[in-house]
């Protein structure tokens, strides 16, 4: 029978970690994440130096800026 041969959907692992990854990091292949919490990666596609990314939201941005004008 088919349903003997056919156990698992071989691209179920696939799709799964595609979807896991975090809004804030490039879509690069070859981006790692340093530091998870902190929103930390590496990726040599989006800086050739290799030097370490890394992102803040919009409201922290503001905060920096009100407070550095005052």
């Amino acid at each position: 029978m088919i349903s003997d041969i056919v156990c698992i959907n071989p691209l179920k692992n696939i799709i799964n970690s595609i979807n896991d990854k975090p809004k804030w990091l490039c879509n690069h292949y070859e981006a790692k994440i340093i530091d998870f919490e902190k929103k930390k990666y590496r990726c040599l596609k989006c800086n050739k130096q290799g030097y370490i990314i890394h992102k803040f939201s919009q409201s922290t941005l503001v905060e920096l800026i009100q407070n550095n004008i005052k």
